[in-house]
């Protein structure tokens, strides 16, 4: 779905507030351009530049505003829930990812949910953990099945965490990347060489190699 150019508002709603209302007025001027950033955001409704999570510097630069003022008002949103943050330290609005979730779903299936869930994308540590684990469990299984003895340093690990992954995919991506570089080129060596009886894994600046 393509982002469209903006956002809803409703006058009402940010008036009859009580949460919104109990902040200063300059707090709910920070609202609106925190706002502005989150809908341009990769992530629609997370405070994320070119998908990170900003500075304080960058933020003061952006907004305009004195690093005091600028982080006197964001406790002050934090305070009253207008703005949330995640376990990441990223500032988000909850309602405009509902709005968004409006926008994608039928009225009829979002009625039937007690609760959303916002998955987080895997950071570096997350998805190191699971390729380790899932290279792990391949090797395991053909020294089991196929009788041949697989060995993958460190390096593999740091190899596959260099290629690019989607993020919107999560594990499912990580999954896919193993089998498609690793268990594919397993396979293709060893009907190669039926008789191969110890495989090592390396990581070259050309790729992985199998010997």
């Amino acid at each position: 779905m393509s982002k469209i150019p903006a956002f809803q508002f409703y006058p009402a709603d940010w008036l009859n507030d009580i949460k919104l209302q109990s902040c200063s007025l300059s707090a709910q001027g920070l609202l609106i351009n925190l706002m502005c950033l989150m809908h341009q955001s990769s992530r629609y409704g997370y405070l994320l530049i070119n998908g990170q999570k900003p500075s304080n510097r960058v933020l003061n630069k952006l907004l305009r505003l004195h690093h005091k003022t600028l982080q006197a008002k964001l406790k002050e949103l934090l305070i009253y829930g207008v703005v949330k943050e995640d376990e990441n330290g990223v500032f988000y609005c909850e309602r405009m990812i509902k709005d968004e979730l409006a926008l994608r779903f039928r009225p009829e299936l979002l009625n039937r949910l007690d609760r959303v869930v916002v998955f987080q994308p895997l950071n570096r540590g997350p998805i190191k953990e699971l390729l380790k684990r899932e290279l792990k469990k391949i090797l395991s299984r053909v020294e089991s099945v196929q009788l041949v003895a697989c060995q993958a340093g460190d390096d593999v690990l740091e190899w596959l965490l260099s290629q690019p992954l989607p993020k919107e995919e999560g594990a499912r991506a990580v999954r896919r990347l193993v089998e498609k570089e690793i268990t594919a080129a397993i396979g293709r060596i060893l009907t190669e060489q039926p008789q191969k009886k110890k495989l090592r894994i390396k990581a070259t600046s050309n790729g992985l190699k199998l010997s």
